[in-house]
């Protein structure tokens, strides 16, 4: 399994800095954070979503996929407790960390309809994928063969996680399925 470190360098640079604060802020209520899943490859989460399948969204369709989600539990090593995905909603409510991920920004996955996965967090409320897809349309057009020529000068910004024209990329790509849909 990937250590702490790992996961959180494979998510968007921008981004990261959010993590690792909430990260402390939880660690300061006196549990400990144990990543199990950060930046997710289209073709990772096609596995995924045949293994889970309705339980796991769509490739191109995961925050995951853009490096703005981390899975999660949580263990406090004075009450040997684990927080995991079937914790029930008022345990993890109880601890206070769901109401500190919510003010910190982040979108909680314990408050999904019809999906409860409350190790699941994410940034998606600040990154609209609309708002994102048709920039990438203005910037890209729709033709795979632009898309194709710009992918060389658009990979990765050595920070470690996905640049944002990865990100950009990706929704493009998540366009034109729907578009050919």
């Amino acid at each position: 399994m990937p250590t702490n470190a790992a996961i959180l360098s494979s998510l968007n640079s921008q981004v990261l800095p959010r993590w690792v604060k909430l990260e402390k802020d939880i660690k300061a209520m006196g549990w400990t954070v144990v990543y199990t899943s950060g930046y997710r490859t289209w073709v990772e989460q096609a596995a995924l979503r045949a293994q889970l399948g309705k339980g796991a969204a769509l490739p191109g369709y995961s925050s995951h996929n853009y490096g703005i989600a981390t899975d999660f539990n949580l263990y406090n090593p004075k009450t040997g407790q684990w927080l995991k995905k079937a914790t029930p909603k008022a345990t993890w409510e109880a601890t206070g960390i769901p109401k500190l991920i919510r003010a910190s920004g982040f979108r909680w996955g314990g408050d999904f309809n019809g999906n409860y996965d409350p190790v699941h967090i994410d940034l998606i409320n600040e990154f609209p994928i609309d708002q994102l897809r048709a920039l990438a349309l203005q910037t890209f057009g729709d033709k795979v063969d632009q898309i194709k020529a710009n992918l060389l000068n658009l990979l990765g910004n050595g920070a470690g996680g996905p640049s944002g024209a990865t990100i950009l990329i990706g929704l493009l790509v998540v366009g034109i399925i729907i578009k050919n849909l």
